[in-house]
């Protein structure tokens, strides 16, 4: 099976292209994915802060009985459990709930990672697969990977705002400093673009977002057109907001001509921070 890389809070893993994640949840404390294809709901991802160290049978246990409860309309006394390891995931099986639990504890943040699918014996191998290729995401650069794009950034950086929408996608990381990053991908560029080039669409871009646009620059990304606009961004917090403050930002965005998408990668913050930069940023 052909997968794709996920990175958000807590967590790397491998999953299937054809899981299209929604309900991005920003909050590092607490929060949750969920995975969908054209059949519906797959999967969940969850994590959330505990005190101590997690009873996972007894935590999964009762989330069986629970799902149980809800959706099943003849009384079960106790369901049929059979729990296993996959990795390092504890590994909940109960068919009469339809449910496949998967739990893993971080206990140097004490963060408790959860994984819930729906039981299916044609679909454990894909779900044993996605468990086994999880990797830590708590270095001092975190990976974030979404939406076929993705950066590694300082672990200072933390996601503010996600918007996914029919043919476009954006992520914006902030610092409590207010420095900013934006990932943004649009599909179909022949339609994105029309009669404009790539150049005329970033100038455009950069007036729709009201920013003063100070220099632009053609050049490429390996053999893909690109173009780098340096601008102005009206300063928005505090002090700066009232006194009219400029910050410096950067846009560079390219047509990538093996996928047929368009992306940008921009970066902005007051006077005199250090940003990270599209070559050492960039996934």
């Amino acid at each position: 099976m052909i997968r794709k890389k996920l990175a958000w809070h807590w967590g790397q893993y491998l999953i299937p292209t054809e899981w299209e994640a929604m309900n991005y949840s920003l909050h590092s404390e607490k929060g949750a994915l969920q995975f969908f294809t054209r059949e519906g709901l797959q999967a969940t991802y969850s994590w959330r802060t505990v005190a101590g160290l997690p009873d996972h049978r007894r935590i999964q246990a009762e989330l069986c009985r629970m799902t149980l409860r809800d959706n099943v309309l003849e009384k079960v006394k106790e369901p049929s459990m059979e729990f296993q390891h996959w990795g390092d995931f504890q590994i909940c099986l109960c068919k009469q709930a339809n449910l496949v639990s998967a739990s893993l504890h971080i206990p140097a943040n004490n963060i408790l990672i959860d994984w819930r699918f729906s039981f299916s014996e044609l679909t454990l191998d894909i779900y044993r697969e996605t468990l086994s290729s999880y990797k830590t995401n708590d270095a001092d650069r975190v990976h974030w990977v979404f939406q076929d794009m993705g950066c590694r950034l300082p672990d200072n950086f933390y996601p503010n705002e996600v918007k996914v929408m029919p043919g476009s996608s954006m992520a914006q990381f902030s610092t409590y400093r207010h420095e900013k990053v934006i990932l943004r991908r649009w599909a179909l560029p022949e339609e994105l673009l029309g009669k404009r080039s790539l150049e005329e669409y970033g100038v455009w871009l950069m007036k729709h977002l009201n920013r003063k646009i100070l220099k632009s620059e053609a050049h490429t990304i390996g053999p893909n057109p690109a173009i780098s606009i340096t601008y102005n961004e009206m300063g928005k917090f505090g002090f700066e907001g009232l006194i009219g403050s400029w910050w410096r930002g950067l846009s560079t965005i390219w047509k990538d001509e093996a996928s047929k998408r368009v992306y940008a990668f921009e970066n902005y913050g007051p006077k005199g921070k250090k940003l990270p930069s599209l070559e050492e940023s960039w996934l």
